[in-house]
């Protein structure tokens, strides 16, 4: 049974996380777009744009945040309510990225085979 079947991009939905209380979802597309929307209404809550296409998104566990890996060589940060945004760049693709619980430590993999060890002191307004 479909909850909502949202129209939230024009090409390829690449990569895609839910937020792990279940609350937010979002989806990265060749289209550039970045989305996040709220499971419950099937609401879109935040719109942004990427450089590149990203092959690794991920939802920090309180939702304030989106990271996307991108083919780049990028990670971008971004807040939920598009306010704040915060890029890393890389030598080569960025192709995963994870959060710790704390919300501040991200681990970033490369096309390479490097692994970075991030501490994100971007101001929250979420």
């Amino acid at each position: 049974m479909a909850l909502h079947t949202p129209k939230g991009h024009k090409e390829t939905a690449q990569a895609m996380v839910i937020m792990g209380d279940g609350a937010y979802a979002s989806a990265a597309s060749d289209d550039k777009a970045l989305k996040v929307w709220e499971l419950k209404t099937g609401g879109v809550c935040m719109n942004g744009r990427a450089p590149q296409r990203h092959p690794g998104l991920v939802i920090t566990g309180d939702g304030a945040l989106v990271l996307s890996a991108s083919y780049g060589k990028t990670l971008e940060v971004e807040t939920k309510d598009s306010a704040g945004r915060t890029t890393f760049s890389a030598d080569s693709s960025v192709l995963a990225c994870a959060a710790a619980p704390d919300g501040e430590t991200i681990v970033a993999g490369d096309a390479l085979g490097c692994v970075h060890f991030l501490r994100l002191e971007m101001a929250r307004r979420c």
